[in-house]
């Protein structure tokens, strides 16, 4: 996992690394490993990756961390 990319994810779903470990039902400490770039196992990527899939993008906070302005 690209930890920007994850950082970046979460920002602009308006969610913390404690939100996503539930969502993702895995432990804070291993959302935490990914965030820092560590090696998780596949299944938990996925896991991840669904629940981040499963929040919406809050258009606004898209915009600001982008450098641009909403459209």
């Amino acid at each position: 996992i690209d930890p920007e990319q994850l950082q970046l994810q979460l920002a602009i779903r308006g969610l913390n690394k404690a939100d996503l470990a539930r969502l993702a039902r895995v432990t804070p400490g291993t959302v935490s490993r990914a965030a820092a770039g560590r090696t998780v196992a596949a299944a938990t990527l996925a896991r991840i990756v669904k629940a981040l899939d499963g929040v919406p993008v809050m258009p606004t906070a898209a915009a600001l961390l982008s450098g641009h302005e909403e459209t």
